[in-house]
């Protein structure tokens, strides 16, 4: 079945990626402790919604129209790197009015931190640009490998530099390095392998027009959800110490690696659906997939519940004393956004993009609702638990639409049968 040897390679390849990114994480978690390791968290939160508009959420268009093969991959290619170059540079424009009239810094400071938003910017765009190309032509080993053995590099680089380096400066350049380093050999990886597209042309005004309509789309979906599960960072930033906010931002990172896998296999949904396969075919993948991660994660959160504390704690560091109780309290949500994950996959694929709008501004209307509610009491904790009902709003919305379409109760969610035991047992083994 195409559907599944496509997933499987997803999961295979994403697998590895995000592994090496959780080895950074680590890294930088014990090399510079709860307190300084927010800085990083937030700095980077902050750099991801100037790629994130910058960047038009473009990634989306270019996987819709090569996989459905409306508009020539290597117009794409050289789109995309126009694009960068531009955004790049308007990125800088935009770092340094920020941090010198919204949050005025040192100009020494202000000055790295802009070279940061720039080669972040660029080198983030690279990576996702040309590593959806990767995805919606069927390789998703090439670009899940290079930034795996860059992302291992970099940890081992980190958790040497402890020991003869003092200067969290330097640390932190490194890893935004990182990015553009990844970025820039992706980008070159492609071109050496599509050696026809080394002529440049450009797409026409209206396969322009039809780009940017559909990342549009997908931009304002994105944006409004980025907002959803990232708003909290800046609430905690200013309400709470920086100890609790690097704790909360651990537990942050934890839990979006527990979505990680819904989201490697919506990477394949995603093409494969634009691509017009068997609509009962998907349905069911995901049902399937949905039954199986809420078993999952229920076993998880016994896990938490049980060894939670050790865990975090022996792994990160005892400054990190908070991350367990939190992870239980956002598992809920991660929960939601596991499905999420594959349902909106599905409705880009389809080109209703719309529902996914909608669903994101529930979402983020319940965040702010709740946190004006709860401001004068606002921990931690208490954002925790709005991440987590902020996020079931946002999967309630999509699922009541899919649901509809499909002619599905939503109890099936909940009964676990043979038939999704065997499905599993033959999608590891192999067999149809």
């Amino acid at each position: 079945m195409y559907l599944q040897h496509t997933l499987k390679q997803s999961l295979l390849w994403r697998s590895i990626y995000y592994f090496s990114l959780l080895c950074l994480n680590i890294a930088i978690a014990r090399a510079l402790g709860a307190s300084e390791s927010s800085t990083i968290f937030y700095l980077s939160n902050l750099f991801s919604l100037l790629v994130l508009i910058g960047g038009m959420s473009l990634e989306n268009a270019f996987i819709y129209y090569t996989s459905n093969k409306t508009i020539a991959t290597a117009k794409m290619i050289w789109f995309g790197l126009v694009w960068i170059i531009c955004i790049s540079l308007l990125t800088g424009a935009v770092a340094f009015i920020y941090f010198h009239f919204v949050e005025p810094i040192k100009l020494f400071q202000r000055d790295i931190i802009v070279l940061w938003a720039v080669i972040f910017t660029a080198g983030t765009l690279f990576i996702n640009f040309y590593s959806g190309l990767f995805y919606a032509t069927g390789d998703f080993k090439t670009p899940n490998i290079i930034t795996a053995i860059l992302n291992l590099l970099l940890a081992v680089i980190i958790s040497l530099s402890v020991y003869f380096v003092t200067d969290t400066d330097i640390l932190l350049s490194r890893y935004f390095y990182l990015f553009l380093i990844q970025g820039i050999i992706v980008f070159l990886v492609f071109i050496l392998t599509k050696k026809q597209y080394w002529q440049p042309q450009l797409p026409s005004s209206k396969e322009n027009t039809m780009l940017l309509h559909y990342a549009t789309k997908a931009l304002v979906a994105n944006i409004v959800f980025f907002l959803v599960y990232r708003v909290d960072y800046w609430l905690i930033i200013n309400k709470c110490s920086a100890a609790d906010a690097g704790n909360y931002m651990q537990a942050s990172r934890f839990a979006q690696l527990l979505w990680l896998i819904p989201q490697m296999l919506a990477t394949a949904v995603f093409p494969r659906t634009a691509e017009g396969i068997n609509e009962t075919e998907i349905r069911n993948v995901i049902m399937r997939f949905a039954r199986v991660f809420i078993l999952i994660y229920v076993l998880i959160s016994v896990l938490l519940v049980v060894a939670g504390n050790l865990l975090f704690t022996h792994l990160l560091g005892g400054s990190f004393n908070k991350v367990s109780v939190l992870m239980l309290l956002l598992m809920p949500g991660v929960i939601a956004l596991s499905i999420l994950c594959l349902l909106s996959a599905y409705f880009a694929g389809i080109n209703k993009v719309a529902v996914n709008v909608k669903g994101a501004f529930a979402g983020l209307a319940a965040v702010i609702i709740l946190s004006s509610l709860a401001w004068h009491y606002y921990t931690i904790y208490v954002a925790a638990l709005i991440s987590s009902v902020s996020y079931c709003v946002c999967f309630i919305y999509a699922f009541s639409i899919f649901s509809k379409q499909h002619k599905i109760v939503f109890k099936k969610l909940m009964i676990f049968s043979k038939a999704d035991w065997q499905f599993i047992i033959n999608f590891i083994t192999n067999k149809s």
